[in-house]
């Protein structure tokens, strides 16, 4: 009966170092799961970063305007092409739309609403501003933004 009960013991032991080495390769295993995870978003993070530091940025030409509208030019000198229709147009600090909106008509030389890189694009706010400086500016979808001043006699 010493004998069996020794066994048993044995078993028991076996059986708690068993299961205490299941839940170590658990907990390694999560751990590691976890540090993937970090590791996903991290990269992700450095993706959008180096991204943005390669995207195209906008340079405003000129600009104008009268009683009835604001009209500006801005040139794509980046090499990444742009989405016209993603684009956000400001006077004065208020957003008065996005391209191609009510106020804004926004076009492209290729009027295919895309800005290749070199291309300029003709912004025109239909919108009475009064005589004096107005700041506009124009910002894309990637955050980079152009901004300028136009003058209504």
């Amino acid at each position: 009966m010493v004998w069996m009960r020794r066994g048993y013991t044995n078993t028991m032991t076996t059986l708690i170092l068993f299961i205490g080495a299941v839940l170590a390769v658990s907990v390694a295993v999560s751990a590691m799961g976890y540090m993937l995870k970090q590791y996903q978003n991290a990269m992700q993070i450095k993706t959008r970063t180096s991204t943005l530091q390669t995207l195209s940025i906008l340079s405003f030409v000129t600009g104008s305007g009268d009683a009835n509208n604001l009209w500006f030019y801005v040139k794509n000198v980046g090499k990444t092409n742009l989405d016209v229709n993603k684009m956000n147009v400001y006077v004065d600090n208020i957003l008065v739309g996005p391209c191609n909106s009510a106020l804004v008509t926004c076009t492209d030389e290729n009027t295919d609403y895309t800005l290749i890189p070199g291309e300029v694009l003709d912004v025109n706010v239909h919108k009475g501003y009064p005589s004096g400086s107005h700041d506009v500016k124009v910002d894309t979808e990637y955050g980079s933004y152009v901004s300028g001043t136009v003058v209504v006699p």
